[in-house]
């Protein structure tokens, strides 16, 4: 490949839409984006927030809009040209060849909750969402937090697969490739919480010019497809938003 290779800092929950979309780019105009995936945020200098913290060098970083503001007021993100990409939901999975649950409605969702045997969540945004707002939510706090299964180091579907618990929550993007597992539907919207990804240029990045092209492919229509594959939603795309 020819030309600049962008570093782009990303969360690991989007992990196989940005690897694909990263191939689609290089075939496309002969680029590389080298992605550095890990938590968004967190303690761990494996986060996203700790490496930009730590002046780690990279020309993007893509974070949840939330995230991404506090980078902007520190310095570390340029304001200019923050570009929506894509938004990720909670869904839920059970073994593959078991029963797939209704959670189509709050009603059938709180149910499930109270019916399931044992729960795996994650460490991360959506297992604290469950866990620490939407059972509250629901009523079924009281009855269903001792069930939950806490799961930092392996993914929720790989839990459910093994056995280690008869449902799980956790990012649908990170659902969908994992084997062994049905998945059984997206959260009820009145209870569902929709993270919302930006792409950012790092102010202190020496490729301005690569990384606005890179986030002008993002907004491509011909992408979203790479997304919606992937359990993700695209945002913001825009026809003209063509690399050169």
């Amino acid at each position: 490949m020819t030309g600049v290779a962008l570093k782009v800092l990303a969360p690991k929950a989007f992990s196989p839409a940005l690897e694909a979309l990263a191939t689609a780019y290089a075939a496309q105009t002969s680029r590389n984006i080298d992605f550095v995936f890990g938590p968004a945020s967190g303690t761990q200098a494996a986060s996203i927030t700790s490496r930009l913290a730590a002046g780690e060098a990279a020309d993007l970083a893509m974070l949840p809009l939330a995230l991404m503001d506090d980078q902007v007021r520190a310095g570390l993100v340029r304001s200019e040209g923050l570009t929506p990409v894509l938004r990720s939901s909670i869904g839920m999975c059970v073994a593959a060849g078991s029963p797939v649950p209704d959670i189509s409605n709050v009603a059938a969702l709180r149910q499930v909750l109270l019916q399931a045997n044992s729960i795996a969540l994650s460490t991360a945004g959506s297992g604290a969402y469950v866990a620490g707002k939407l059972l509250a939510k629901l009523g079924v706090e009281a009855e269903v937090r001792a069930k939950c299964r806490i799961t930092g180091d392996e993914p929720v579907g790989q839990v459910v697969a093994r056995g280690g618990a008869s449902i799980g929550f956790q990012q649908i993007s990170e659902l969908l490739p994992v084997s062994g597992i049905t998945f059984a539907g997206p959260l009820p919207e009145a209870v569902q919480l929709h993270t919302d990804v930006a792409a950012g240029v790092l102010t202190g990045s020496t490729h301005i010019a690569e990384a606005q092209a890179f986030m002008a492919f993002l907004q491509a229509p011909h992408v979203a497809g790479l997304f919606t594959s992937a359990g993700l939603t695209p945002l913001l795309f825009n026809p003209q938003g063509l690399p050169t």
